[in-house]
């Protein structure tokens, strides 16, 4: 006896669905267009950057919902814009082994950044691995970059 799954008279109508499906489908593609063209893309912390970090509990422990209530709190003051907290598990299901920070990325005015070398002219003299002055990160020259990179998006 041959195993046969699906009966050899079995008529399936496909082609009396087609324009239906068709239909469907064209109605799909307009919502997404849509919905592209009045929200435009959500570029993540991989495209805009920004920062995440990821906090430990501390031995022996775990968090709780209110530790992350309470990590939401101390960053709320600190006005950084779009921050996300959540818990993530390395061990099995239903355990929080630690909470993670994303911040989105802050903006720079080059007039705060300082210039030139950040070790002190005496501490250059004395330490070997200081930086020559042409070797010093510039960083309003940094962060001006950065501010150009990020209008041309």
């Amino acid at each position: 006896m041959a195993l046969n799954l699906i009966p050899s008279d079995t008529e399936i109508p496909f082609t009396r669905y087609a324009f239906v499906g068709q239909v469907v489908s064209a109605l799909a593609v307009i919502g997404s267009i849509a919905a592209f063209l009045v929200m435009g893309l959500n570029f993540g912390i991989d495209f805009r950057g920004g920062v995440t970090v990821e906090v430990g509990p501390g031995e022996a422990r775990t968090f709780e919902t209110s530790d992350l209530e309470a990590v939401r709190g101390a960053l709320a003051p600190l006005d950084l814009g779009d921050v996300q907290v959540s818990f993530i598990s390395s061990g099995g299901a239903g355990t929080k082994d630690n909470v993670v920070v994303v911040v989105e990325e802050q903006p720079v005015d080059p007039a705060a950044v300082p210039t030139g070398s950040l070790v002190p002219e005496d501490a250059q003299a004395e330490d070997p691995m200081a930086p020559d002055a042409d070797q010093a990160l510039d960083l309003a020259r940094a962060a001006e970059l950065s501010q150009q990179a990020a209008a041309e998006r």
